[in-house]
C-alpha cells in the first residue's frame, strides 16, 4: 500500500488550546514530544474531548460530535480549538458549525485535505482495534493497510489449495490401502513359457476331420457289406434270377473288394492330454503376470497418489505462507510476532485475549504509525484498561521509539497522569 504524504519529518503535537468544546470549558497543554502523555480525571471530566477535539481537528467529519459547543457557554460562546504541530502546521476549529482551517508551514490555508494523508483515522482512534476481537482485529488492519482485496484472493487461493489437498489426501490413501492389499510374486517361481494352443487346436480339428472320414467310409463299408448278403440271400431266394444275382454278387464282391484294408482310427488322446496341459499352463501363466501387472499397477499409482498428496501439501503450504507474508512483503506490518491466519489476526500464535494491555497498546499503536505516514503520534483513550506498570511499559516504548502517545484515563487523582482535567477544566496536580 504505497502512499504519498505531505507533512515530513514526523508530525508531533506542540500544543493544544481548547475551549468550550464539548465538556471542555478552558484546557492548554503541551504534550511530551515523545512517550506517553496521559490525561486523567473522573468520568464526564471532560477529558476525553481532548481526545475528540484532536480527532475531529486531523480527520474531519467523521469525528465531529454532533453538537461541539459547551452547555455552560453563553451566546456565541462556539467551541474554539487551536493546535499546532512540531513541523509548523496549525489547525482550528471555530464558529457555530465548526469550521475546520488547516494552514500549512508555507501560510497556506484550507481544509485538512492539506495533511494529504499522513494522519490516518486508525491512529487517531485506536478504541475500535483495542476492544475488537481476533476476527475483527483482522478486518480492521487490512481494512486501513489496503490489502483486503489481496488477503481475499489469496484467502480463495487457500481454499483452493486445501480442497485440492485433501482430494490428493483422499486418493493417496486409498491408493495405499491397494497398494497394501496388493500380494508381491514371490520372484523364486518361475513364470511358465506360453504353449501354442493353437497349433494344438488346429492338429485336433485335422485329426477329428479324419477319423470323420473315416467313420463315414465305415458306415459306407457296413451299409455295402449288409446289401452283399441281401443279395445272397436273394440268390438263394431266387434261382429264376440266379443270372443277374451271381452278376450283382459279382459287382458287388469286386466294389468290396476294391476298399482293401479300412485304416485304424486315430488316437486322439495325447493331443487331448496335450491339450489339457497347455490349457493349465497358460492359466497359470495368466495368472501369474495378472498379479504382476495389478502390483505394479498399485505400486505406480500408490507412488503417483503420494507424489499428489505431497504437492498438493506444498502448494498449500505456498498459499499460507504467501498469506501470511502478504503484509511483510508490502513493508507495511511493524511487528514480527503479527500473524494473519484464518481470517484472525494472532499475536505469537494465540488469540488477543492472551495478551497484556500494554503489549496490545503498543501493537495497536505500531499499526497506526505503519498506517500513518509522515505522522508520528497516536490517540488512545482507555489506558485505565492498564495498570501503572503497563502504563510505564507503554510510555518507556513510545521513548524508545520516539512515538508521540496521547491517552485518557479514567482517575480522581492527578498524580497518576500527566494532565487532569476537572469540572472541563486543567487542574494544576
Amino acid at each position: 500500500m504505497a502512499k504519498t504524504t505531505k507533512p515530513q519529518g514526523g508530525l508531533t503535537i506542540a500544543s493544544i488550546d481548547i475551549e468550550n468544546f464539548k465538556r471542555i470549558k478552558c484546557v492548554q497543554f503541551a504534550p511530551k514530544g515523545k512517550g506517553l502523555t496521559t490525561i486523567g480525571g473522573k468520568n464526564r471530566a471532560g477529558k476525553t474531548s481532548n481526545l475528540t477535539a484532536l480527532q475531529m481537528g486531523f480527520s474531519g467529519g467523521k469525528y465531529k460530535p454532533t453538537d461541539i459547543h459547551n452547555d455552560s457557554g453563553g451566546p456565541g460562546d462556539y467551541a474554539k480549538v487551536n493546535i499546532t504541530t512540531t513541523n509548523g502546521y496549525k489547525v482550528r476549529i471555530f464558529g457555530r458549525n465548526g469550521t475546520i482551517e488547516v494552514t500549512d508551514p508555507d501560510g497556506m490555508k484550507g481544509g485538512i485535505t492539506l495533511f494529504g494523508d499522513a494522519v490516518s483515522s486508525f491512529a487517531t482512534d485506536l478504541r475500535p482495534f483495542i476492544q475488537a476481537n481476533a476476527t475483527e482485529k483482522y478486518k480492521i488492519l487490512v481494512a486501513a493497510m489496503g490489502i483486503g482485496d489481496l488477503l481475499e484472493s489469496i484467502e480463495a487461493e487457500r481454499k483452493t489449495a486445501y480442497t485440492a489437498r485433501t482430494v490428493a489426501n483422499g486418493i493417496a490413501a486409498k491408493a495405499d490401502t491397494v497398494f497394501k492389499a496388493a500380494v508381491k510374486p514371490d520372484p523364486d517361481v518361475e513364470i511358465p513359457k506360453e504353449v501354442d494352443v493353437v497349433k494344438l487346436s488346429t492338429e485336433i480339428t485335422n485329426m477329428n476331420q479324419a477319423n470323420n472320414e473315416i467313420s463315414q467310409q465305415a458306415s459306407a463299408r457296413e451299409k455295402m457289406l449288409e446289401e452283399l448278403e441281401a443279395a445272397k440271400d436273394k440268390v438263394a431266394d431266387l434261382e429264376q434270377a440266379l443270372t443277374g444275382a451271381n452278376t450283382l454278387m459279382g459287382q458287388l464282391q469286386a466294389k468290396v473288394d476294391a476298399w482293401g484294408a479300412l485304416p485304424d482310427f486315430f488316437d486322439g488322446s495325447p493331443l487331448q492330454a496335450q491339450m489339457d496341459t497347455a490349457n493349465d499352463t497358460n492359466k497359470k501363466r495368466t495368472k501369474a503376470l495378472k498379479a504382476q501387472d495389478i502390483y505394479d499397477q498399485a505400486l505406480q499409482a500408490n507412488q503417483e497418489a503420494q507424489q499428489g498428496a505431497t504437492d498438493a501439501q506444498e502448494a498449500l503450504n505456498e498459499v499460507l505462507t504467501k498469506k501470511n507474508n502478504a503484509v511483510t512483503e508490502l513493508g507495511e506490518l511493524p511487528n514480527d510476532d503479527i500473524t494473519l491466519e484464518d481470517g484472525k489476526m494472532l499475536y505469537k500464535g494465540k488469540e488477543w485475549d492472551c495478551v497484556s494491555g500494554a503489549d496490545e497498546y503498543i501493537i495497536a499503536s505500531e499499526i497506526g504509525l505503519a498506517t500513518n505516514k509522515g505522522c508520528n503520534f497516536v490517540l488512545a483513550d482507555g489506558l485505565e484498561r492498564m495498570d501503572e506498570d503497563e502504563q510505564a511499559k507503554y510510555n518507556a516504548w513510545g521513548e524508545k521509539i520516539g512515538a508521540q502517545l496521547i491517552g485518557t484515563v479514567v482517575t480522581g487523582d492527578p498524580k497518576k497522569c500527566n494532565i487532569f482535567i476537572e469540572d472541563g477544566c486543567v487542574k494544576d496536580s
